[in-house]
C-alpha cells in the first residue's frame, strides 16, 4: 500500500511514472528542438500559417453554396444588418457575388503559393544546414575512432 511506504520509497515510485510517461513526448520535442536549433522559434509561425490557410479555404468553399442556391433560383435570407441584399435586383447580387467569389479564389490562390514557398523555404533552409552539419561531424570525426568501429 502507498499509504505505508516511506517518503523514499515514494518518490522513487513517482520518479519511475514519470519518467515513463512524461518523458517520452518531453524526449520527442528536445529531438525537435536540437534538430531545429535557433529555428524552432519559427515553428509557431508555420503553424499559424497551416491554420490561415485552412481558414482561406473554408471561407472560399462556404461562399459556393450560397452562389450555387441564387444561381438556381432558391429563396436565399440574406441579411447583414447593414446591408439589406434584398433591396438588390437578383442579376447584380449574382455579380456581386461572383466577383467576391472570385476576388477571394485568387487571393487563396495567391495566399497558398506564398504559404508554400514559405513553409518549403524553411524545410530546405533546415535541409542544408542538417546535411551541412552531419558531412562536418563525419570528417571531423577521429579516423581512429572510426577504424575502431569496424
Amino acid at each position: 500500500m502507498i499509504f505505508f511506504m516511506s517518503k523514499n520509497s515514494k518518490k522513487e515510485e513517482l520518479k519511475e511514472f514519470y519518467s515513463k510517461n512524461i518523458n517520452k513526448n518531453d524526449n520527442y520535442l528536445y529531438q525537435i528542438k536540437f534538430l531545429l536549433g535557433a529555428d524552432f522559434k519559427k515553428v509557431p509561425f508555420i503553424v499559424l500559417i497551416f491554420f490561415l490557410s485552412g481558414v482561406l479555404d473554408l471561407l472560399g468553399l462556404s461562399l459556393i453554396g450560397p452562389y450555387i442556391s441564387l444561381i438556381t433560383g432558391q429563396e436565399i435570407i440574406i441579411n447583414f444588418g447593414i446591408i439589406d441584399f434584398e433591396a438588390f435586383d437578383k442579376n447584380i447580387l449574382l455579380l456581386i457575388l461572383g466577383g467576391i467569389l472570385i476576388f477571394i479564389f485568387l487571393f487563396k490562390a495567391l495566399a497558398a503559393i506564398f504559404i508554400h514557398y514559405l513553409i518549403l523555404s524553411f524545410s530546405y533552409s533546415r535541409e542544408v544546414k542538417l546535411k551541412s552539419h552531419l558531412f562536418n561531424s563525419y570528417i571531423n570525426f577521429p579516423i581512429i575512432n572510426l577504424i575502431n568501429r569496424n
